[in-house]
């Protein structure tokens, strides 16, 4: 596939703040439309321990506005609560969750 895989790392462990979510929806918007080159993108969690319903929307309407884009998400390094999140609420049904950023690169790689 060509292109470059863009991997995003919220600087904050707990995404529960109204303003720290959509301070980091900002930045990825931004750091995506200044990234032309990136086709494939990796939300890194691996060191978020805690997230709301308000971040998880966040990452659903991320996943759509790639989608929409015709590129890919993977969220990788849930761990714990934030895993069970993604788990419980089906949410690795539809759209790809993967145990690390390694194995969403390798993912990318076999498409």
């Amino acid at each position: 596939m060509d292109g470059h895989t863009l991997i995003i790392r919220p600087c904050a462990a707990e995404l529960y703040h109204a303003d720290d979510i959509e301070h980091l929806g900002r930045d990825v918007r931004q750091a995506i439309d200044k990234t032309p080159l990136a086709t494939r993108f990796i939300l890194d969690l691996s060191t978020v321990t805690f997230l709301t319903s308000a971040a998880l929307g966040l990452v659903i309407n991320l996943n759509s506005h790639l989608k929409k884009r015709g590129f890919p998400l993977a969220v990788a390094g849930a761990k714990g609560e934030v895993a069970d999140i993604f788990k419980h609420s089906r949410l690795a049904d539809v759209m790809s969750v993967l145990p690390s950023v390694k194995a969403a690169l390798d993912e990318f790689g076999r498409k």
